[in-house]
C-alpha cells in the first residue's frame, strides 16, 4: 500500500478510529472512522480506504468480527460523544509512518 499517491492520501487524513459495536471484550461488530479537517477526500482517495478496509476485514472475519461500512468525516462535525467511543488505530498495513495522535 506505500507509495507516493497514497501517503499523499494518508497526509489528508487527520486520524483513523475504530467504533467497536456491542461488546468490547467479545466484539462482533466495528466500524473505522476515516477523519479529516476541512478537506474532503476524492473517490479515488477513498478507494485507497476501501482497499485498506478490505484487508483488514479479512484479518477481522478470521477473529469473528465483521466490519460495518466504513465511514468518512470531518473530525470538526464529529460528535464529542462519538469520538469517545472511538479508539485510535496504529496499523502496519497503513505503511508504519502513519503516526495519529
Amino acid at each position: 500500500m506505500e507509495n507516493g499517491h497514497t501517503k499523499q492520501v494518508f497526509a489528508k487524513v487527520e486520524q483513523v478510529r475504530l467504533l467497536i459495536h456491542g461488546d468490547h471484550l467479545r466484539p462482533a461488530r466495528a466500524s473505522f472512522f476515516v477523519l479529516t479537517d476541512g478537506v474532503d477526500l476524492t473517490d479515488e482517495e477513498r478507494s485507497v480506504w476501501t482497499r485498506f478496509q478490505q484487508k483488514v476485514a479479512k484479518i477481522m472475519s478470521s477473529q469473528g468480527i465483521m466490519l460495518a461500512p466504513m465511514i468518512h468525516a470531518d473530525v470538526n462535525s464529529v460528535s464529542a460523544a462519538k469520538y469517545r467511543e472511538t479508539v485510535p488505530v496504529r496499523c502496519d498495513l497503513l505503511g508504519g509512518t502513519v503516526a495519529w495522535p
